[in-house]
């Protein structure tokens, strides 16, 4: 599960996740709580997420929310506010839920239940450098986490970026020349056709183009 820790006062932290997840991860930590004096409890916040050219300089006036966090996005200017009652700051475009997605896969940002299944391990996902410590002491999964970033990081898939003057869909096979290579998990108009994310097995040669049906479209590495 991917999620974003805020450190409150010295022992108050909040952990905020995708909507939907959080019962999720209230029962994973209340598995290994061991040993511990810790009290955990669900609550509820609403995100703003501020996206684009501009938006660190929007930030500068934005302190009053609860929480005020960096967005994560490599390539794009942002951040969130999180509160009870966040409301946009003065200035800021008010976006769609369809443009939102388009900037979140062409930023290469995977989505709890797409891209981030129980089916993948984090280093497929592009989100080890900017999500792991290699520093900290024990946490689960982290031998594998370190044995594979040790081997380089050689996976079976990779997350790619998927892009077509056509058209194509969520949850269409991705074919390469010796025939199928990965799935599509995310699709959204570009405004020229579409663009979308998935997971591309390792022998593909990334960037190449490959065929979801019968179209071709470019696969790219969705680092960026």
């Amino acid at each position: 599960m991917w999620l974003r820790i805020s450190r409150l006062q010295n022992e108050e932290y909040v952990l905020d996740m995708e909507e939907g997840w959080g019962q999720v991860a209230l029962d994973r930590l209340e598995r290994f709580k061991i040993r511990v004096q810790c009290e955990i409890e669900a609550t509820q916040l609403q995100t703003v997420s501020i996206l684009g050219q501009g938006a660190n300089a929007i930030k500068e006036i934005s302190s009053t929310a609860e929480i005020t966090s960096d967005a994560g996005w490599p390539s794009l200017e942002g951040f969130d506010l999180l509160d009870r009652t966040s409301v946009p700051p003065d200035g800021c475009e008010i976006g769609t839920q369809d443009e939102y997605e388009f900037l979140r896969i062409s930023n290469g940002i995977p989505r709890m239940g797409a891209e981030l299944t129980e089916d993948v391990i984090p280093a497929e996902t592009n989100l080890v450098a900017r999500s792991v410590s290699f520093t900290k002491g024990c946490y689960t999964g982290q031998e594998l986490v370190a044995r594979l970033d040790s081997r380089g990081n050689r996976v079976p898939k990779h997350l790619s970026r998927i892009t077509t003057s056509g058209v194509f869909a969520t949850g269409a096979e991705i074919k390469g020349e010796s025939g199928a290579v990965g799935r599509v998990t995310s699709a959204a108009d570009s405004g020229t056709g579409t663009i979308g994310l998935g997971y591309v097995a390792r022998s593909f040669e990334v960037p190449g183009t490959a065929v979801i049906d019968d179209i071709p479209v470019l696969i790219e590495s969705a680092f960026i």
